[in-house]
């Protein structure tokens, strides 16, 4: 391919393109459309409604200065350093999250964006581990989350969310590009997925080990969300568009 610079106009500059996506040095492969289409971000002032709405959490005055904030952060602060304006401002938001709680529709697919690490290519499962949070609890029995926003989706089909289908060949050629111009030996676990969600519309339950040294139900309450995962792209450029690595849906 042929290009020309701004910064050079006199020279003419060749670009063999296969070797420059190989290589890193192009953004290359998007998706068309969206794979889910009619999905809707799942913004952290929605995940706030939702995971009081589900966990019955009490409305209090601890719970609406962390909502301002989620709002707005500025906001937030004067609101934590002022009383007065707090006070003055109590009723307004205290109405918003309500209203917001009740107009949740969890009939929606929603989605995330996550930037998290992979595990090495699977030869004979043929594709990737994404490595998102877990815990081990019931006699080690595995649960997993999806972080976003300070909010954790307890996810209910672990194995959809847990692994990428991809062919040697496309993993190969991801790898390559994720190893730059340069041709370092180390290829970046990172990667940048969206991932498309629904939530259940009811408060779940965190297993409990009988030899658990962490409170797990403390630490996870104010912040849970109980989620299938619908489909997952998963990208190696933080655009969240540019070099999809694969993608996978749910049947």
């Amino acid at each position: 391919m042929l290009v020309q610079s701004n910064d050079a106009p006199d020279k003419e500059i060749y670009i063999h393109i296969n070797k420059a996506i190989e290589k890193g040095e192009v953004i290359s492969s998007m998706m068309e459309k969206p794979l889910i289409e009619n999905s809707a971000e799942l913004t952290p002032e929605l995940m706030f409604a939702c995971c009081v709405r589900v966990n019955k959490l009490p409305i209090d005055d601890n719970v609406l200065l962390n909502y301002i904030a989620t709002l707005d952060k500025e906001l937030g602060r004067e609101c934590l350093s002022d009383k007065f304006k707090f006070e003055k401002l109590k009723a307004e938001y205290q109405s918003k999250l309500e209203k917001s709680m009740a107009e949740f529709d969890f009939s929606k697919t929603y989605y995330i964006k996550v930037d998290h690490n992979r595990d090495e290519y699977d030869f004979t499962k043929k594709g990737y581990p994404p490595s998102f949070s877990s815990f081990k609890a019931e006699s080690s029995k595995q649960r997993f989350f999806i972080i976003s926003h300070g909010f954790y989706s307890l996810i209910g089909n672990p194995d959809m969310a847990n692994f990428l289908p991809l062919d040697a060949d496309s993993a190969e050629k991801y790898e390559t590009r994720s190893k730059g111009a340069q041709k370092q030996s180390y290829s970046s676990p990172l990667i940048y997925s969206v991932v498309y969600l629904t939530l259940k519309d009811k408060r779940m339950e965190i297993p409990k080990d009988k030899y658990e040294v962490i409170n797990l139900e403390n630490k996870y309450r104010s912040s849970l969300i109980g989620a299938d995962v619908k489909g997952i792209e998963v990208y190696d450029h933080p655009s969240f568009e540019y070099n999809l690595i694969g993608s996978n849906l749910s049947k």
